[in-house]
Formats: C-alpha cells, sequence, structure tokens
C-alpha cells in the first residue's frame, strides 16, 4: 500500500506521463540496481526527463519522482489501472531519513550539475547530546588553556583545524593532570582531571575508548578524526547512513544530463588525510599532502555551523567514488 507521499508521487507521474501504461521502463528494477548503471537508454531517458522536475513539495528535489518510476513502473510490475503491485523503491523523504530507500539500500538524491563540488547539509545535531557533550568538553579546555585572545570557539562554528587543536590542547591537559600529585595543587586540579575521566567513561561508552587516556596519548589529530566519524555516524541518521549511496542525477534546474553519479558512503572508510580534513578551515595547506585529483579547490570539506553539520562526502569518502 502506498504512503500519502508514494501516492502524490504516483500523481505527479499519472499528471506527467500522456499514458502511465504505455510509457514504462525498458527494463525491470534489478537491471536499474543502484550503483550499476550511469545512463539511460534513449527511450527511457526520454520519459526521465519528462519526471525530472516534478515536485509534491519543497522536501522533493529534481530526479526523485523520475527515479520512483523508474524503479517501479516497469509494465511486467503494473496492474490495469497502471499502479505498481510491488513498490521496490519506497518514498522515504523528512528528518534524518533519505530520499528515497530501493530494498533496504538507502538513497540520497541530489541534482547538479557534475563540476559543481557540493558540500551536503547532513543534519543537525540537537538532541544528539553525547556527540555536543564530548566535543564541549574539548573545546572547554582549550578555551581556559588558549594564550590568544579572542579565538574561543564552541560546538556551534568549528571546522577541522578547531576541532584538532581543542582535542590537543585536552589530551596535553589531561595526560598532565595524570602525572601530577594532585594533592599538592588542591581541589581545582582535582576537579579538572574528574572532568577529563569522566570524558573518557562517554567516549568509551560510544565506542571511543581509543580517545582515552587508557590508549595512551592519542593525540589531538586521532581524537578529531574519530569524533568526525562518531559525529558523521549519528547526526546523519540514514541520509543516507552506512552502505548507503548518495546519488547525484545530473542536470541543471530545468534539464536532465542523462548521467548519474553514484557515491557509496562506508563510514569506515573515512579519510584521514589530515590536509584533505582541514581544507577550507582556516589552516595552512601543503598541497604536496593532497591526493591526485580536481576536487580539492575552494570548497571546505566539513563544518559545523549554526548547529547544522555540513561535509563534502565524496571528499570525506573517497573510496565510495568512481561510480558514475
Amino acid at each position: 500500500m502506498m504512503t500519502a507521499a508514494e501516492k502524490s508521487f504516483h500523481q505527479l507521474i499519472q499528471k506527467n506521463l500522456e499514458n502511465v501504461l504505455a510509457e514504462t521502463p525498458s527494463k525491470t528494477y534489478d537491471k536499474y540496481a543502484p550503483g550499476s548503471f550511469s545512463t539511460l537508454d534513449e527511450d527511457d531517458k526520454t520519459i526521465f526527463n519528462k519526471l525530472y522536475t516534478a515536485k509534491s513539495n519543497a522536501q522533493t528535489g529534481n530526479g526523485e519522482v523520475a527515479l520512483f518510476w523508474l524503479w517501479n513502473y516497469h509494465k511486467t510490475n503494473l496492474d490495469e489501472d497502471g499502479i505498481p503491485s510491488i513498490l521496490h523503491c519506497r518514498v522515504t523523504q523528512g528528518g534524518n531519513k533519505p530520499d528515497l530507500k530501493y530494498g533496504t539500500t538507502n538513497i540520497e538524491i541530489k541534482s547538479y550539475p557534475l563540476s559543481e563540488n557540493k558540500k551536503t547539509n547532513i543534519g543537525r545535531f540537537q538532541g544528539q547530546e553525547d556527540f555536543v557533550y564530548l566535543v564541549n568538553q574539548i573545546f572547554s579546555f582549550r578555551n581556559v588553556t588558549n594564550g590568544e585572545r579572542g579565538t574561543s570557539s564552541s560546538t556551534l562554528l568549528f571546522g577541522f583545524k578547531e576541532l584538532r587543536d581543542a582535542a590537543e590542547a585536552f589530551c596535553s591537559v589531561r595526560f598532565a593532570l595524570h602525572d601530577m600529585d594532585l594533592a599538592k595543587y588542591g581541589k581545582v586540579f582535582e576537579n579538572m582531571k574528574a572532568k577529563t575521566d569522566e570524558w573518557d567513561k562517554k567516549a568509551a561508552s560510544v565506542g571511543l575508548k581509543s580517545c582515552t587516556k587508557a590508549a595512551g596519548r592519542p593525540g589531538g589529530l586521532h581524537i578529531a578524526i574519530e569524533l568526525i566519524r562518531y559525529g558523521i555516524r549519528t547526526i546523519m541518521g540514514d541520509k543516507p547512513g552506512d552502505k548507503g549511496y548518495v546519488l547525484n542525477v545530473v542536470g541543471s534546474e530545468t534539464t536532465f544530463e542523462n548521467e548519474f553519479s553514484w557515491h557509496q558512503i562506508v563510514i569506515d572508510d573515512m579519510t584521514t588525510n589530515e590536509t584533505v580534513l582541514s581544507l577550507g578551515s582556516g589552516s595552512r595547506i601543503n598541497c604536496n599532502n593532497l591526493p591526485t585529483g580536481t576536487d580539492f579547490k575552494d570548497t571546505q570539506t566539513f563544518g559545523f555551523n549554526g548547529a547544522t553539520f555540513s561535509a563534502n562526502l565524496m571528499r570525506l569518502f573517497p573510496k565510495g567514488g568512481g561510480k558514475k
């Protein structure tokens, strides 16, 4: 049974096609499996373009209705009224849910010219208490120990450089506190050590044991990378989530270019290249440390701004690319 959103997609397909029973995809849904195709047959392209700009609401982007048609409206899957018998693709847009779901595969749909290098708004981190706590504690130590005036940071606005530097300061203070005879220095330092112990306990509970004192002195770079990975995993939710796809249905605001650029997100494969992570965060870049490619100009790799987490997912997860 179709949901309200799926019914609205169906109505748009009926509205934009002359004959739903005649204008069907040339291949069954499994021949157009996620990541397996980069273009459509000429007939399919023509019909897809008719549906490319169809939208049911402000959440619906170019290409979403057309993909719903591509995966559900093969002639063998339609009843006499042109309604799909089985929905191989479901509409799941809204909140931290993916735009579409093909079987169990989450797919987040974008549509822009292939030459553009886009950041994606992954989500807002209100409600992510553990992540906010871990980052806030790190910045509180950094702001106390920072000797420069007017350079305090918080979870509302920072990039990789700020997080790395804050994590390094936190790591140094934590190491020193555990190496001190705190009884000589009074309650203040005992309280600071207790705060670092609380941080370690929370970090270990969410899978970040390698960032704790138990790991020795992991360093700011390691802590920053693991916090970014954890943040992406928790904040992204299923948009598209681990093993899901970001799909660019390549085109302008009005015209489909018959090209699909697939990028699978594998959280454990996030880049650990410090130079790539630092792009756009205000730190000096050594271009010799950048991988070969043209995807490393101008734009920021990731950032937190006003409690919104945005990132260039293609750059953060380079192993998922190359599927056009």
